[in-house]
């Protein structure tokens, strides 16, 4: 499943607060330590999707024992599940599945860079000045680099998503991939597994956010 909040301008610096003071002290202070409001808002909402989504799948309430995979990926040491998490200017997601997963939300890009390493020629050519087309392709390598716990540390111009710009949902490498646009940002998500089905995701906003203070 994938949490998705894209409703930052109206979670204020009292709700922050507010929900601070909820959260295990280690990612209260990982959360303050960033330098602008708004970044302290996205890691702290970003922690509680993560919170809100696995006591919903998964009943799980301790979410102690945080540790990162090769290349930072971080993950629950005595959970059988995987979860990512993903944060722009535009929104925060996180995508909780049994198999291992990657995610990214992207705002519209401002502009076409030139990422060679990253796009396969099919795809720069679909490209072009296409800022659509670019970012959608950008959080699809993204979320799979991303579920193969590497990152864009590699070169992933041999992998070619340019025949599924269009689709929302597909499968390729073993993988199911499920790509959208909503309220101006693109988001994608990789589960490296084409046994298990990617859910409908779920929206929230900031009064959904200020419950789950109650709950933690």
């Amino acid at each position: 499943m994938t949490y998705i909040f894209n409703d930052i301008e109206n979670f204020t610096d009292e709700n922050y607060f507010q929900m601070i003071s909820s959260v295990p002290e280690e990612r209260a202070e990982k959360s303050m330590r960033c330098k602008l409001m708004i970044d302290k808002k996205i890691s702290l909402i970003a922690f509680l999707l993560l919170i809100y989504g696995i006591k919903k799948e998964y009943g799980v309430d301790d979410i102690s024992d945080f540790s990162t995979k090769e290349w930072g990926k971080p993950y629950l040491k005595s959970k059988k599940f995987s979860f990512n998490l993903s944060h722009s200017r535009s929104g925060v997601m996180c995508s909780i599945y049994n198999n291992e997963v990657g995610c990214d939300i992207e705002p519209i890009a401002l502009e076409v860079l030139d990422a060679r390493w990253i796009f396969s020629q099919n795809e720069i050519d679909m490209i072009g000045n296409n800022k659509n087309y670019f970012t959608k392709l950008w959080t699809l390598k993204e979320a799979y680099s991303k579920c193969m716990c590497f990152g864009l540390t590699k070169d992933l111009n041999h992998i070619d998503f340019s025949k599924y710009i269009h689709k929302e949902k597909f499968e390729i490498m073993g993988k199911r991939f499920l790509s959208k646009y909503k309220d101006n940002f693109y988001y994608s998500v990789c589960v490296d597994s084409v046994q298990e089905d990617i859910q409908k995701e779920c929206f929230l906003k900031s009064e959904d956010i200020i419950k789950m203070k109650k709950r933690i």
